[in-house]
This record gives C-alpha cells, sequence and structure tokens, in this order.
C-alpha cells in the first residue's frame, strides 16, 4: 500500500470513528442553568398514557420533558432516575412529559417502551416537527423548562438536573 493510499485510509477511518462517536455518544449539551429559548408549541399525533395536557395546563410550570425513542438504550437507563426526579418534584407543582417523534407506524413499540419502563407521566408521539424545532441532535434529551415557558436546561442524561429544577422552582412568576 503506498503512503498516499495509507494516509487516504487512516483519514476515513479517523471520520467514521468521529461520526460513530458523535451519533451513539453525543456531547454535552450545556447542563448550565441558562436561558435557552422558548420552548415551541406542542406538535404530536397523540398521547400513550393519558391526556396531554393543554397549553393552559403547563402555563406557570415548571416542565421537566424527556424527549426518547423506544430503541434508545440510554433513553431506557435514563428512565429511572427521572422517576425518582418525579417522586420528588411533582409534589412541588413540577410537571413531568415524555415525547417521542416515533410516530403512528411505531405506536406499538413506543407503547411497549412506555410500559416496560412503568413512566407514569403523559408521552406525546408523532413529535417530529416538535424535535425538529428543538433542533434534537441526540437521544435521550432531556429538558427543564422554566414558567415563563424558557428552556432553561438541555442535556443528554439527568446528571445535575435537581440543581436546574430547584433553579427554576425558586424563580418568581
Amino acid at each position: 500500500m503506498s503512503q498516499r493510499a495509507f494516509l487516504y485510509t487512516l483519514a476515513g477511518v479517523v471520520i467514521a470513528v468521529v461520526i460513530f462517536t458523535r451519533i451513539y455518544f453525543p456531547t454535552k449539551t450545556g447542563g448550565e442553568f441558562q436561558r435557552q429559548g422558548a420552548l415551541p408549541a406542542f406538535a404530536e399525533q397523540g398521547w400513550i398514557n393519558g391526556p396531554g395536557p393543554t397549553a393552559e395546563e403547563l402555563k406557570g410550570k415548571v416542565l421537566v420533558i424527556d424527549l426518547w425513542a423506544f430503541w434508545c438504550g440510554p433513553c431506557k437507563r435514563a428512565v429511572p432516575e427521572i422517576i425518582a426526579l418525579q417522586e420528588t418534584f411533582e409534589p412541588k407543582g413540577v410537571v413531568f412529559l415524555g415525547v417521542t417523534n416515533e410516530g403512528q407506524e411505531r405506536l406499538k413499540e413506543s407503547e411497549a417502551f412506555v410500559k416496560e419502563t412503568a413512566i407514569p407521566w403523559p408521552n406525546a408521539y408523532g413529535a417530529e416537527a416538535f424535535f425538529d424545532e428543538l433542533s434534537v441532535e441526540g437521544i435521550p434529551t432531556i429538558l427543564v423548562v422554566g414558567r415563563d415557558g424558557q428552556i432553561v436546561w438541555r442535556e443528554h442524561h439527568p446528571e445535575g438536573i435537581e440543581k436546574a429544577i430547584e433553579t427554576a422552582l425558586a424563580e418568581v412568576k
């Protein structure tokens, strides 16, 4: 193999590793409490385990939104920690929601995921436009939304979310 062919092969391998790593091990996207723009309106095909909340019901509430997919291993692993957070913060008025971009054609798999992981909060499905408006680059993506409707925390894992929720709760309406 010539030196030139070796360098091209090496460059190809490096690029493939970078792409693989970016897709399967997304980098942190924030994790600090900071205003990141308004939460877009929900655009979904329906709700899985319970009726979805109305915009009026969410107004002035702190939200934790888990963006997931049924085939996502890290999404499944994050659920127990998010359930523990819900048990702590729901009595303080925090609303928990789940959202998947999987549509009607994959509804059975999404319903099975929710049932298998025992997710108690409502989960929207078919929310491709919602994912697009949020520029979701990897899942899971977990959001904390302040009382003013602004996204204040965004991360691919729940590590550090408690502080963000507490900070959002402490803010005056």
